[in-house]
């Protein structure tokens, strides 16, 4: 039977599977037939915790162990070694490689293990050593090729309960290794001062329980998601992997090693109940996985605020990231949205991901999941919303496949500048002779440019004109914009049936041979009266940071306004999902504003010694239109609903702008201050 191997972009390592099989040939065989391989025999990790005093009984042999990952790789470590546990019916099993070791030191394979992923509920073989450090038993895989993933998403198992430190001491080497739980222990000292904040490792933190004598010390660090959370306070449970370490005096310590927020206080059972997140790949939310809360370890958790004191049940964002939805977590970075289709332009790493936390409050009269993030993460504010949803996934580094069709077996779709094939193989319903112009303009290639799912795919394809050429380079047939591609009546549509592309568009005539689809990106330049349809491509440009922008001053140029005709207007620009900024031509706003194609947003300069803050506040993504608004001569100037009269943009003593909805205010937004508040 062939094992499952998983790969990953980053490296992640699993090979060397053993295959174990029977040839049959029509129910026959022959004496000459040679011998199946040999099943390879797997020891009971018990066995690599065989003692001899205080040496393990069995240090140097080479064998073969099976386990559930308990604690990944880069959870208890923030440098150069690989560190993960396993753990069996018998025990667990300390797994140690060093990354920067020269093939012939010890643990050898040295760089070969970077980049090896393992994470929680892992299935995992290894060959490897058994040996020990400072009286921890440790096992060495013999190389890289040895550590294998044989399944994911297995259930931990449940750790070994300890209601006192004293007692771990008298269990000696019997649960190091494993995975336990000990009650009711209290940092010793001040918890603001020992535990770690965001970023940052917190070793050796003393616990204890009432009566103890002995200590058991905690390393927290980044790769957990606990730097940065409040230090409980008081008396509290902890989960981890445990640890023993012999001094050269012979004092014996034990050290925990907790694996993510939930270990710390862990809740029984699942007291924050009822809500779900829809998890998915971008592009495949058909195929998206609705994760329960009360699937999820959760833990007891006090955000320390205000409103709602105490400790309430918390789960963290990561633990939405189930197998059933990827087994690589860390390639890929991640998007909540809320329910009202709300969410942040950026994205999460998945260590970022740890550090993220739901919890159950009121919005609207109901009962929704609020997000809630450390100290010290420096995210927006977007990104703390209330009543979520989803969870979307976006692949690091990966894109759809740049390159040119073959003629006669698919279109060319060329963005920015970029070409992408889109083969007629690969369209659905393949067979099909006759299919809209639209599916040549795909969403596996737009989901490329969304900015992280930020605007839809067709609020993508409307910042755009199209043109399209014909393989011989005949007469050509621009615009055609994508409101006529995607009519609901009378959409172009394409003749496969000669098995070359034909499509006649009303009003540019006919393309036997349609080659290439060029997206033209566009903006429209209008006074709430008539507009006006300019091409980027059209204008001229300025090299910044090595990429050639257009400053919307240049387009105003282009459009034929004088320096007096700029400052007589307001402007607003909008996005194609609808979403504006309301812009001053005063004070440089818009003359020190430019466009990056590339970005598909808007940026100022720092040029401006009045706007050194001013960074890119007022950047508009998807920019598709700008709106004049005649100044008045004298102030007020512009009226907005729910923010009433805007300042005169000639006023030195004021400098606002607003981010708008056609007309209604979302935010206010002073650029002295850089301040930013909801509007009332």
């Amino acid at each position: 039977m062939k094992q499952t191997v998983r790969f990953s972009a980053s490296g992640r390592v699993v090979c060397a599977l053993i295959i174990v099989g029977i040839l049959f040939v029509l129910g026959c065989s022959s004496k000459d037939d040679p011998a199946p391989p040999a099943a390879v025999p797997i020891s009971d990790i018990s066995y690599l915790k065989e003692m001899n005093g205080n040496q393990p009984e069995h240090e140097g042999e080479i064998v073969t162990v099976e386990g559930v990952a308990t604690i990944g790789t880069g959870v208890m470590v923030s440098g150069r070694y690989m560190k993960f546990h396993i753990q069996d019916l018998t025990g667990g099993a300390y797994v140690f490689a060093d990354t920067q070791a020269q093939a012939a030191a010890a643990q050898a394979g040295g760089s070969a293990y970077e980049g090896i992923e393992i994470y929680e509920g892992d299935l995992v073989r290894i060959r490897g050593e058994i040996g020990s450090y400072d009286g921890m038993i440790e096992f060495y895989p013999v190389s890289a090729a040895n550590i294998s993933v044989r399944g994911s998403g297995q259930a931990q198992p449940a750790p070994r309960l300890f209601t006192s430190v004293d007692a771990i001491y008298a269990s000696l080497y019997e649960s190091v290794g494993d995975l336990v739980r000990v009650n009711g222990v209290a940092i010793q000292g001040d918890p603001a001062e020992v535990w770690p904040e965001y970023g940052q490792k917190g070793k050796g933190i003393e616990l204890k329980t009432t009566g103890d004598t002995n200590t058991l010390y905690a390393d927290v660090y980044p790769g957990s998601g606990i730097p940065g959370s409040n230090g409980p306070e008081g008396n509290f449970d902890i989960v981890g992997v445990l640890h023993r370490e012999v001094a050269e005096g012979g004092e014996v310590s034990y050290t925990i090693y907790p694996r993510a927020l939930h270990d710390i206080n862990p809740a029984d059972g699942a007291p924050l109940s009822g809500h779900e997140l829809l998890v998915y790949k971008s592009g495949q939310k058909a195929q998206g996985v609705s994760v329960s809360v009360d699937d999820l370890p959760q833990c007891d958790y006090d955000r320390d605020t205000e409103e709602e004191p105490g400790a309430e049940p918390v789960v963290t964002f990561a633990s939405f990231i189930v197998s059933d939805v990827v087994t690589d977590p860390k390639n890929w970075t991640y998007k909540i949205v809320a329910r009202d289709g709300r969410k942040p332009f950026d994205t999460l790493e998945f260590n970022q991901m740890k550090s993220g936390l739901l919890y159950e409050g009121e919005y609207e009269e109901e009962e929704v999941l609020k997000s809630h993030f450390y100290e010290g993460m420096e995210l927006s504010e977007i990104f703390f919303l209330n009543d979520l949803a989803e969870i979307i996934l976006y692949p690091i580094g990966e894109g759809p496949q740049e390159g040119e069709a073959t003629h006669g077996e698919g279109i060319t779709l060329v963005i920015d500048g970029t070409s992408y094939p889109v083969n007629f193989e690969d369209l659905p319903n393949p067979e099909l002779t006759e299919r809209p112009l639209a599916d040549f303009v795909p969403d596996n290639i737009m989901s490329f440019y969304t900015m992280s799912d930020s605007f839809s795919y067709d609020q993508i394809r409307e910042l755009y004109d199209y043109r399209l050429i014909p393989y011989d380079g005949g007469s050509e047939c621009f615009p055609v914009t994508w409101e006529e591609i995607d009519a609901e009546v009378g959409a172009p549509l394409v003749d496969l049936s000669s098995g070359l592309p034909a499509v006649t568009v009303a009003g540019c005539g006919e393309i036997d041979d349609l080659a290439t689809i060029e997206m033209v990106r566009k903006v429209i330049v209008g006074d709430g009266v008539s507009e006006e349809v300019f091409y980027w491509e059209d204008l001229a440009t300025v090299n910044i940071e090595d990429e050639e922008v257009v400053f919307l001053d240049t387009l105003l140029d282009t459009a034929g306004f004088s320096e007096a005709d700029k400052v007589e207007n307001d402007y607003l620009l909008y996005a194609s999902d609808g979403f504006g900024t309301y812009f001053p031509y005063g004070h440089h706003h818009l003359e020190d504003m430019y466009f990056r194609p590339l970005a598909n947003r808007t940026f100022v300069t720092d040029d401006n010694p009045d706007m050194p803050a001013y960074g890119g506040r007022y950047s508009v993504k998807a920019l598709l239109e700008i709106e004049l608004r005649p100044v008045p001569q004298e102030p007020p100037s512009l009226s907005i609903q729910g923010l009433g009269w805007l300042s005169d943009p000639h006023s030195g003593s004021t400098c606002n702008g607003c981010h708008v909805k056609r007309g209604s205010v979302v935010l206010e937004v002073n650029c002295y201050t850089s301040g930013c508040h909801a509007a009332p």
